[in-house]
């Protein structure tokens, strides 16, 4: 009788991020908008991307030739930095309200947090990136986009904003399998790797070779509840009371 292979839980925000990573992008995950004229938090960010157009990684030496890591095209066809802001779901691919709505003004902040653009050019950016889903500086030296990533592609999403990117989980799940597979000499030595890639890895390492095992092996959710894990932060930040 063959022996069913381990599933694990795994929160999407994280496989978006190590699908970001791998593909040469700088995150800052969750990044939380706050209201200038008060504390009300406005809204979140799950994730937000900087790729820079000359990334490389890890070539081979094949003779007189060197061959770099292949990064996913969409990504790496881009001649300028390209920044985005990241959503998550574990639905359709799906932007949220306070991100397609211009009377909330989210996406201007969004914006001038993401500091790449000048005062000049935030309202024009603001207006594209509602209506379109990209924006490309006056200059043309940067492109700011909208990702959306979920299990399948949202028809209405593209019609609504036809530029936003859209990124089913099968095409994240393919992308690492492959990036392991290849480069598997490589991605061998990654001790400063955190918990969920080294669980990817392990998944990897486990499916033999079974593309299709590596990405059954996970249930997606939005969140792994860890309700004591507030607690356990607290008691290791308190300092030891002193003898008297």
């Amino acid at each position: 009788m063959r022996t069913q292979p381990p599933r694990y839980v795994f929160e999407a925000d994280r496989l978006a991020y190590w699908y970001l990573r791998l593909n040469g992008f700088l995150t800052i995950e969750n990044f939380i908008l706050h209201d200038e004229l008060g504390p009300q938090q406005r809204t979140d960010i799950d994730l937000m991307a900087l790729r820079l157009p000359h990334h490389r990684e890890a070539a081979r030496d094949y003779g007189d030739q060197l061959k770099w890591m292949t990064d996913e095209p969409r990504f790496a066809e881009k001649v300028v930095p390209f920044g985005a802001f990241v959503e998550v779901t574990n639905g359709p691919c799906k932007l949220n309200g306070p991100w397609t709505d211009p009377n909330k003004g989210n996406m201007p902040r969004a914006i001038r947090a993401f500091g790449a653009l000048s005062s000049l050019e935030i309202e024009a950016a603001g207006a594209s990136l509602y209506a379109t889903g990209m924006y490309l500086s006056r200059n043309k030296d940067f492109e700011l986009g909208l990702i959306s990533i979920g299990i399948e592609e949202n028809h209405d999403l593209r019609t609504q904003m036809p530029q936003a990117m859209q990124i089913t989980f099968g095409e994240i799940w393919a992308f690492i399998f492959h990036r392991f597979a290849t480069y598997q000499v490589i991605k061998r030595e990654r001790p400063q790797w955190d918990f969920d890639g080294h669980l990817l890895w392990d998944a990897f390492m486990a499916s033999n070779g079974d593309e299709g095992a590596f990405a059954s092996t996970f249930v997606l959710v939005d969140r792994i509840e860890r309700p004591d894990q507030f607690e356990e932060l607290r008691q290791r930040r308190l300092y030891p009371r002193r003898a008297r």
